[in-house]
């Protein structure tokens, strides 16, 4: 039945059972529309083809919006401080897909869970200094930093500069255009090959 709500300054539908209203056509709305008015903290959706897709907002869990299958948006924004890939698990891949020679999925950053590790499909260009198993954690230095280790050298000091704080092996040539300095190795330096300065 169709009924006006005088303190809700609103007209009410009421379906009981599993009744449902059918609309064939287009609906449009002059203002705002409301999906589960005040029925409060419960879950409710929007379904679409028959019911096979659907919106959610889950409000008795995690205040949040669900899509059950893809969602493609032109552009995307959030002022959310976080964004989760494969928020409920279980644990397994995961990537996001970047759209390059006319194909959709042809560069991806994934996570793949069976080696622990981040994959790029192409090469990755670091504008600042890169933290390598970092005993400083996520401190950034203004050089590149590889080890967990401090460095002693006051030489190692910008963005040109690298730290390594452990073995370096080197399976082609090394050069070094300005020579080796004294003092600089605290144990002996091996080379198999050539080195060129």
């Amino acid at each position: 039945y169709f009924a006006w709500d005088e303190a809700g300054d609103a007209t009410d539908l009421s379906m009981t059972g599993e009744d449902m209203f059918v609309i064939s056509d287009d609906l449009e709305v002059a203002d705002n529309l409301y999906v589960g008015g005040n029925s409060g903290a419960d879950d409710d959706y929007i379904y679409f083809d028959a019911a096979a897709e659907y919106i959610r907002y889950d409000e008795v869990t995690n205040n949040r919006f669900d899509v059950s299958g893809w969602l493609q948006a032109e552009n995307l924004s959030t002022s959310a401080t976080w964004i989760a890939c494969n928020y409920d698990g279980p644990d397994g891949d995961c990537a996001i897909d970047f759209y390059e020679d006319g194909v959709w999925w042809s560069e991806q950053l994934r996570w793949d869970d069976s080696s622990d590790a981040f994959n790029f499909t192409d090469a990755l260009n670091v504008a600042e200094s890169i933290l390598v198993a970092n005993g400083d954690g996520n401190t950034p230095n203004a050089w590149s930093h590889f080890g967990t280790g401090t460095k002693d050298r006051a030489d190692i000091a910008d963005g040109n500069d690298v730290y390594i704080s452990d073995d370096l092996e080197i399976d082609g040539q090394g050069w070094a255009a300005s020579g080796f300095g004294t003092g600089d190795y605290a144990e002996n330096m091996v080379v198999r090959g050539t080195v060129e300065y």
